[in-house]
């Protein structure tokens, strides 16, 4: 039979190991491709936290995702990205493309000190048709080493700066 010596020690090893688990966990979430929102829905980043695409793997985002005040999402792309929707930042984001970039109809708005930074890795594909890229009191950078694909895009600056090399 036990004795409560014995069932205490238990008891402090299975909280111990408890907390060692909780300790090595990383504090920080990880968006996956299934979060992004569809068409009327919308995703709202209030703190830190990044999305990887993995090689094979494709992520649609064809509602609103809106980055908010400090908040940074960065985004790594190895398979296939469709931005179909619109982003508004007001923190920090940023996409690496590894994989295939899509902007189809997308609508992309940097604004009140907010920084947006794409890079196009020299293995990454880059499609963008019918888009828009605004940049009202924010910065754009923009880096491209890979394939770049432009058809109907406007790009524009109100009090902004969109820096880059295509």
């Amino acid at each position: 039979m036990e004795t409560e010596k014995e069932r205490f020690t238990v008891f402090l090893a299975a909280l111990i190991l408890i907390a060692s688990f909780l300790a090595a966990t990383p504090a920080a979430h990880a968006l996956s491709p299934d979060d992004l929102p569809g068409a009327g829905e919308e995703l709202v980043i209030t703190s830190d936290d990044n999305l990887n695409i993995a090689a094979g793997e494709t992520a649609e985002l064809g509602g609103t995702l809106i980055v908010r005040d400090t908040a940074t999402l960065g985004i790594a792309n190895h398979g296939e990205f469709t931005i179909g929707g619109s982003i508004e930042v007001e923190g920090d984001f940023s996409v690496i493309n590894y994989g295939t970039l899509n902007m189809y109809g997308a609508r992309i708005e940097t604004r009140d000190g907010g920084h947006t930074n794409w890079n196009n890795d020299e293995d990454g594909e880059w499609n963008i048709n019918d888009a828009v890229v605004e940049t009202v009191g924010g910065m754009t950078n923009w880096l491209n080493e890979g394939e770049w694909n432009i058809n109907d895009a406007v790009v524009e600056t109100v009090g902004g700066k969109p820096i880059g090399s295509i």
